[in-house]
């Protein structure tokens, strides 16, 4: 006569789920140890690179549809490119601002399909005029970035202006008002808003 089956028996055996301290113990080891110290280190070596090129990708929107806007309001310009990258200059050096220039305003202008003279001039203007020498006055006096903001804007629209009319705008009534409402909207409205990023970023070094 047989034994009847355990019915307990017919269930299979289930491993034990590993617990948090097995977890733990599985991925710390020395070769996981020595990628995060390294990671630690190059994070703190290149903590600021890493801060500029972040800040450039966020400003890169914000320079495309400003620029998209201005093609829609005659004689006005609203575009962003040129007090992002003197903020850039300023914190991170000439030659990033001078880069984060060219980037900025090239994906602006010709992101928007604008291949004009115009708008390849003002791609030199914004790395050369604004970035580059942005940077340059950072690292060579003491004045605030507040002061050299103001300062960088004149500077690039004067500059612009004075190169447009004598040699390479015809339309002159619009490259005075471009260089009018891009020195007021920097000046006025667009320092306070960068003024304050600069602030925060600073806080955050």
């Amino acid at each position: 006569m047989t034994k009847p089956r355990n019915p307990q028996s017919r269930q299979p055996i289930r491993s034990k789920k590993p617990g948090l301290k097995e977890k733990i113990k599985k991925h710390l080891n020395l070769r996981t140890l020595l990628i995060t110290i390294v990671g630690i280190i190059l994070l703190l070596m290149y903590s600021k690179y890493i801060t500029a090129v972040v800040l450039m990708v966020a400003f890169l929107p914000l320079a495309w549809y400003t620029v998209q806007f201005t093609r829609f309001i005659d004689g006005i310009t609203i575009e962003t490119h040129t007090a992002s990258c003197i903020l850039l200059g300023f914190m991170f050096g000439s030659q990033f601002g001078m880069i984060s220039g060219f980037v900025l305003s090239s994906v602006a202008y010709l992101g928007n399909g604008i291949a004009k003279i115009r708008g390849y001039l003002d791609i030199i203007y914004t790395g050369l005029g604004a970035g580059y020498v942005a940077g340059y006055m950072a690292a060579n006096t003491t004045f605030s970035f507040e002061v050299v903001f103001v300062l960088v804007t004149l500077i690039k629209n004067f500059v612009s202006f004075i190169l447009n009319h004598l040699f390479f705008d015809p339309d002159k009534l619009s490259n005075f008002t471009y260089r009018i409402t891009s020195t007021f909207l920097n000046t006025l409205v667009y320092r306070v808003f960068f003024v304050l990023i600069y602030n925060i970023v600073s806080l955050l070094q």
